[in-house]
């Protein structure tokens, strides 16, 4: 016997000093479902954690003496380490077939009789696989330790993500896929909660870092914005558009900015989604009726043709500016330009010079000396920002220059060029469209009154976003935030309640409720009420 503890102590433990990285058992069924660092002695197979664990070491060595000391460790894919001499032999040398238990366990069908779900384990790699998913892989372990993961349906375990989306399981290669039902969470930090049905207790909540994708982003699309070529003298004007393959606006980055493009009447500048385009000597735009471009990246060979209509500066105004210089963007609360909120109001400093030379800021001077399409727009580098020329709400005589930001969401903060165009003139005003609010904080606070039996109050909260600034809307929190023991309303104005979720008590004794929010970026706050 002393012999057999001489085996165990300096075999097993050599080696875990040596490979330094147990692994835990799954199911048995052929040698491919061994994982690495297992022990096998005669029917029976270990994981080199409870192999070495003195707590196990009688039935260790029971099986030893059993099987007359034939000890064998899987250490890769090529074969076994014969523990008694060190030498690598053949997968064939051991039978997997006759495997009986599994850590002391007896294993019938490849699984533990005793065998239940006691923990769930999940990576915190997430991997961009497609244009709105995702992956992530999990193991379960059972009482003793055991991987079960391929023995647990996906039907018993639930899954959810704490972003809209569905999350389906795949036991057979431990994988999850989350499916997200908008590609802007996909950049960002989510909570994936694991449960099993059966063992409600067993429970596993993990924040997930943005994911990354498994492809480099490449060109994938490129549009030329613009039905029309607004021109100014010998220059030309318009906008264009960029995407990778996951869909996502390129047009800012350094992917955008290999893509080139020309003309057939003249030179081609591109920058931030704006086009100009100077004609070539002796062509006059008052000569032509169109103008094609091509846009072409030279490392996907993507590209694109468009046809746009000649647009003169006598068309659209009748020269009564001599200039105009666009200056600073502002809000009157001091908000920032941030995506998809259409009721922050920004407006656009200028300084305007009419013919005369003077300063105005005339409405109708405007509308008449600038450029502009549509509903009286100027032109901006990317759809997901409207620049306007609009009646001053305190006197109808002068115009301002009103911004918003439309409903798209942009995956990134994306700089934008604002531009003002007459006959002779134009100038830029550059800026940064901000990635839509994200809420990275949700802090609660104790209700001021006390609660009843059956009764719902208010629990104050405060949230913001990344920007620092504080959010009340239930439109900007709705989605961005789980809640645990209480719920969001939404107020007749448009912002947000948390209010605790009714608790009735049978009893005289006081009911003592924890209240947890936890946010997309994995913020996390509770408190616990108090029901009388």
């Amino acid at each position: 016997m002393k012999n057999f503890k001489k085996i165990i102590t300096m075999g097993f433990v050599l080696l875990i000093v040596m490979l330094s990285k147990p692994v835990m058992a799954v199911g048995i069924g052929s040698f491919a479902d061994v994982p690495n660092f297992s022990v096998v002695i005669g029917d029976s197979i270990y994981t080199l954690e409870y192999a070495n664990d003195l707590k196990n070491t009688s039935l260790i060595n029971e099986s030893v003496v059993k099987n007359k000391g034939d000890i064998f460790i899987k250490t890769d894919d090529n074969g076994w380490i014969k523990n008694s001499d060190g030498t690598q032999v053949s997968k064939d040398s051991v039978d997997i077939s006759t495997i009986k238990y599994n850590n002391g366990q007896e294993v019938v069908g490849s699984v533990s009789v005793t065998s239940k779900v006691t923990q769930i384990q999940v990576n915190k790699a997430l991997t961009k696989n497609g244009t709105n998913t995702a992956t992530f892989t999990y193991k379960i372990l059972d009482q003793t330790g055991l991987d079960i993961t391929k023995t647990i349906p996906a039907s018993q375990i639930n899954a959810i993500a704490s972003v809209s989306s569905t999350v389906v399981l795949d036991p057979l290669t431990a994988t999850g896929t989350i499916t997200y039902n908008s590609i802007t969470d996909i950049g960002t930090s989510i909570n994936v909660t694991l449960t099993d049905k059966i063992n409600g207790s067993t429970i596993n909540v993990v924040m997930l870092p943005p994911a990354v994708e498994t492809y480099a982003p490449k060109v994938n699309k490129i549009i030329v914005t613009s039905t029309e070529l607004r021109t100014s003298g010998d220059i030309g004007y318009a906008s264009y558009s960029i995407y990778d393959q996951y869909g996502n606006d390129v047009t800012n980055t350094s992917l955008g900015a290999n893509v080139t493009f020309s003309s057939n009447i003249g030179v081609v500048k591109s920058i931030n989604g704006s086009l100009t385009i100077t004609a070539n000597a002796g062509i006059k735009y008052s000569m032509l009726n169109s103008v094609v471009i091509t846009g072409s990246d030279s490392i996907t060979g993507v590209s694109t043709t468009a046809t746009l209509s000649v647009i003169l500066a006598g068309s659209t105004q009748i020269g009564t500016l001599s200039n105009i210089i666009l200056t600073t963007l502002t809000n009157v609360d001091g908000k920032i330009l941030t995506a998809g909120d259409t009721s922050d109001v920004f407006y656009a400093g200028y300084v305007a010079i009419d013919v005369n030379g003077k300063l105005t800021t005339n409405y109708d001077l405007m509308a008449q000396g600038l450029i502009l399409t549509g509903d009286h727009m100027l032109t901006t580098s990317t759809p997901n920002v409207i620049a306007q020329l609009v009646r001053d709400p305190s006197d109808g005589a002068k115009g301002l220059i009103k911004v918003t930001a439309t409903s798209d969401k942009i995956s990134v903060d994306m700089p934008i060029v604002i531009m003002a165009i007459t006959a002779s003139k134009t100038s830029q005003l550059s800026t940064t469209l901000k990635k839509q609010s994200a809420v990275v904080s949700f802090i609660l606070a104790y209700p001021s009154e006390s609660i009843s039996s059956g009764e719902s109050v208010l629990i104050p909260f405060t949230a913001l976003d990344q920007n620092g600034r504080i959010i009340t809307k239930f439109s900007e929190l709705n989605g961005m935030v789980t809640l645990t023991g209480a719920t969001l309303e939404e107020n007749l104005d448009g912002t947000a309640s948390v209010k605790n979720n009714k608790i009735y008590s049978n009893g005289t004794d006081s009911l003592h409720i924890d209240i947890t929010a936890i946010t997309q970026t994995g913020k996390y706050s509770s408190i616990t009420i108090v029901i009388k």
